[in-house]
């Protein structure tokens, strides 16, 4: 069962139980993951095991700075936009 934020702490707003517009992991990171990792169509699971390490190890800090400024301006714009869907309005 998710908690309630609002409910149990008397603040905050309620989100929806998956929000993937707005976790960097959702709408950076692990696609830019798969798209890397499969470039060598690794072909056993220590390969792709190895290929997910390695392209994880190999993200450049600059781009996980984008990508965590593109969190905290999406996370404005859910304030803003009183807790309703984000992503078209950042697109």
């Amino acid at each position: 069962m998710a908690q309630k934020y609002p409910e149990t702490y008397g603040e905050g707003m309620i989100c929806p139980a998956y929000s993937p517009d707005l976790s960097p992991l959702d709408f950076f990171l692990w696609g830019y993951t798969k798209d890397r990792v499969y470039i060598n169509q690794p072909k056993t699971i220590a390969e792709l095991e190895s290929a997910v390490n390695e392209t994880i190890k190999s993200v450049p800090a600059d781009m996980l700075q984008r990508a965590i400024g593109s969190f905290e301006k999406r996370l404005r714009m859910v304030v803003v936009n009183e807790g309703k869907h984000i992503d078209n309005i950042l697109n």
